[in-house]
Formats: C-alpha cells, structure tokens, sequence
C-alpha cells in the first residue's frame, strides 16, 4: 500500500537526511506493518511502540536490518540514510492510525458494541452474542477468551487485542458478513490506544471495583476509573448497572442516549425480580416473564439484564433473550464440569480478585464442604493476594493453595503471601497439576471444589512462557 495512504490522517514530520526533494510519499510501497521488529520483511513500515518493559525504539535498527525502511517514531533515530523516519507525537495512536487505514475502516462496516467493568465483560459479551446470534444478528465477540466467530476462536494475549491485531480481525468479520461485534474494552486497551479510532453504537457498563493497579498498570484506582469512563464518549448508546456505586460518574460521562438497568429494585430501563436460586439455576423474572439461568449468583442476572437491555434496543422482544439465555454457556465462568464422582460438584471459574471470588463463594450452598484451590499472578497486582485470601477465608472450609500464571516471581513466594491472610486450614501445592489431583483425590459426596483464577485460560505462563495446560482436563482425569 502507498504510505501516503496509510499516513492519512496522522499528524507527523519526516525526518530523513538522504530522502530526496522529488520522492513523494505516493511513490512508497509498503508491504507489511510490524509493530515488533522480528515480524520484518523487506519494505515493512515499523511502528516503535513504547511497553511497560520494551522500547520498541531500542528495536528499530533491527527492524532496519530486516528490511523495514519506514520507521514511525517519536524521537529521531540513528538509522541509515535510505530509512525513512516518521515522527509522530504518539506512536500508539499513530499505530492506530496505519491500521485503520492498511485495512480501509472495517470499523465503518460493522457495527460495534462495547463493554467495560472489572467483572462480567465475558459473561455479558457471551450473553448478547448468544441472544443476537439466535436471532439471526450475525455477531462476533472480541476478549478474554480470544476471537469467537460462530464457527471457530483465535486465540489472542490481550482481552482487547492491539490496534492492528484489533483492526486486522474486525476486517476478517467485514469480510464475513458479522453484523455485529461485541468487544470487551479493558481500561489498558484505552489508556494504551489499542480502541482509538473506533465509534460504538453500544456500550455497557457492568461493575467497578479497584484492580489492576500497580507497577505496569495503572497508577491508581482513580486513573483506571477514568480510563474506564472514556469509552461512554465514545458511543451512540449506554446502558449503565446503576446498582452500581460508581454508576452515576459512568452516567455522567455518556454522551449517548442512557439506558440503566437493576437487579436491587431500583428505578430504570429494566430490571429483574424474585430472583433466587435453585440448585445450579438462578431463578427471576424480567418484564412479567419468568426464567432462569444455568449458573448462579444475581450477578449472573445482572449481566443478563444487560445485554437483554442491548437486545431490546436491537428490537428484538424480552420473551426471546429470556428463552436464548436458559442455556448460555460462558468459557470457565460458572463451569460445572462433568465426572464421574456425581457427588461432588466440581466448578471451573474465572474468579482471579477478591470481589469475584466472594461473588463466586457465596453463591455455593454445599451438602458438605466447600474447598476452593486458587493462586495468584505473579509479578502485579499483588493487592488480589490479601483479597482473595479474605474472600476464600469467609466462605470456603478449606484452601489448597497454588500456582496461577506466576511468570517471573517464585510461586512459593505468592503462596506465602496469600496464605498470611488465611483464616480456614490450608495447603500449598505450588505445582498446580498436583494441587488439582490432591483436590479431586481428597474430596467427599456432597462437597463443592471451586478451581478458580484459570478460568477459560489453557496455560501457564511461567518465566514469560505459556505452558499447555488444561485445568477441565485435568479433572477430568483424576476424577475417572
């Protein structure tokens, strides 16, 4: 594509000392955009993007011998004459930029429905995918769980992926006619630019609670929230949890329409009745018609009000997200899984702080015991440690404490940490694999074993590598 075409848009100077009077930018073909110097070939545009670990600066003389000679920069480099140096005050937005322009706006050809909050982003987005796409709305989601289009998932690292990873994928969706996309929007997506550039018809609101504060994070629970906040500028529609505390800073930073929703009672758009729980359903009734759920907690039904309240505005009618939502099925949220031991009930959830652990426990009403195995991540966040050690001491009757994602710090030394703050009998098994077998191996009819943190997750990232592991499998095994 000619660089002129990609650089539309994007304010920048060049900076060149061999770049001759008489070539103009149109007659410049670029071939590939790297934002990581390795992904390189001849005539690639690199973008130096700066991490919270990686200069992507530091790179550009290898992105150079790989063949790159355009080079979007924020700080003029030592690079060979025949490299051209584009300056832009924000590599980050300039990398936006670029990738709107090499993929010619799929944003324009799709429509896009956002969600923030620090819980229930992936519940909500599989609830009105799922409500949407029974309804024959052809839509995609983008998040924690990757890329699911109807027919496969592509695996991502990010939950809002980078721009250009971001922009490559809605083009693959524009390409196959998704009528829609849901993506879930973290507050590192906005705060790195990973979004900017994109306009939501839609965009939800679930919770708010401090996390992801700390080193190579956000400074501060009030820098995340505004980050949060951002996106609801960004939008035609909200649809606010006003049960929330912090619901009335989210109203006022819609710039859309407003639509609110309830699970406690109050006065708004929609709201949920008479709920409670029976067994593993979570009964309640929503507009005069009566449900369920095949998962618990009122948590669970507020996520649903949401994208009921999404789907509504879609026209399509209550009585149908209601039906479409009795057998939703979410990745490693709520995931009962299959064994057996009939008698033991064995739970698979995302629950990684210590709001969504409470959450999660208190939901559990065991004939028995309620044992819960769970770690922490190593390296950030180290707030969670104290919280879902508090969480599980308040519900569970015994802990088995273990390894989950500890990447460059020793799992011994976070298994220490959360076990100070435990009040109920434990064990540490920092090998998660032996943790899970101890579980499944030690536990009695009618106890309730949660295994939480990995969630839908299929590693473990141990000294910045992913290593293959399937938690469902596991216990699976052990318990045959």
């Amino acid at each position: 594509m000619r660089l002129d075409v990609l650089l539309k848009g994007l304010n920048y100077t060049i900076f060149n000392r061999g770049f001759a009077p008489t070539k103009t930018l149109a007659g410049i073909e670029v071939s590939r955009i790297a934002y990581n110097s390795s992904k390189c070939n001849d005539n690639s545009l690199f973008v130096c993007i700066k991490g919270a670990r990686v200069d992507g600066h530091d790179y550009a003389n290898d992105a150079y011998n790989r063949g790159a000679r355009v080079i979007v920069c924020e700080r003029e480099l030592n690079l060979p004459d025949d490299c051209l140096q584009i300056l832009s005050s924000d590599t980050e937005i300039a990398l936006a930029v670029i990738s709107a322009n090499w993929f010619n706006h799929p944003e324009t050809k799709i429509k896009l429905i956002g969600i923030t909050g620090t819980k229930g982003k992936t519940s909500c987005s599989y609830m009105i995918a799922k409500v949407l796409n029974d309804s024959a709305r052809k839509t995609a989601i983008i998040g924690t769980c990757g890329v699911t289009l109807l027919d496969r998932v592509i695996q991502t690292d990010n939950t809002t992926p980078g721009s250009l990873e971001l922009y490559g994928f809605l083009n693959l969706m524009a390409n196959e006619q998704y009528e829609f996309c849901v993506i879930e929007v973290s507050s590192q997506a906005i705060k790195h630019n990973r979004i900017f550039g994109l306009w939501f018809d839609y965009a939800v609101f679930t919770n708010l609670s401090p996390d992801h504060i700390g080193p190579g994070e956000h400074e501060s629970f009030e820098e995340y929230k505004e980050f949060k906040k951002q996106l609801f500028s960004l939008s035609n529609t909200s649809i606010i949890n006003i049960d929330d505390d912090y619901s009335v800073e989210f109203t006022e930073a819609s710039t859309g329409s407003l639509y609110t929703y309830s699970v406690e009672g109050r006065r708004c758009s929609l709201t949920a009745h008479n709920i409670y729980e029976e067994g593993t359903k979570t009964h309640y009734s929503v507009d005069g018609i009566e449900s369920y759920l095949p998962m618990l907690g009122k948590y669970s039904v507020s996520n649903a009000l949401a994208s009921m309240l999404c789907a509504k505005l879609l026209d399509i009618p209550y009585n149908v997200s209601t039906d479409s939502l009795k057998d939703i099925s979410v990745p490693g949220r709520f995931q009962i899984v299959d064994t057996p031991m009939s008698n033991v009930t064995f739970i698979i959830d995302y629950a990684h702080n210590g709001d969504s652990m409470e959450k999660l426990l208190s939901s559990l009403k065991p004939k028995n015991r309620l044992i819960c195995l769970f770690g922490s991540v190593g390296g950030r966040t180290q707030i969670r440690r104290k919280e879902l050690a508090l969480a599980a001491s308040k519900y569970a009757d015994f802990c088995i404490i273990t390894s989950d994602n500890p990447n460059n710090e020793p799992p011994e030394n976070i298994a220490a940490e959360i076990a100070r703050y435990l009040t109920v009998d434990y064990i540490i098994i920092n090998d998660r694999k032996e943790a899970i077998k101890y579980a499944v191996s030690n536990s009695e009819d009618g106890d309730i074993v949660v295994f939480a943190g990995k969630g839908h997750e299929k590693y473990q990232l141990i000294n910045c590598v992913k290593e293959p592991f399937d938690e469902e499998s596991l216990i699976k095994g052990y318990a045959s």
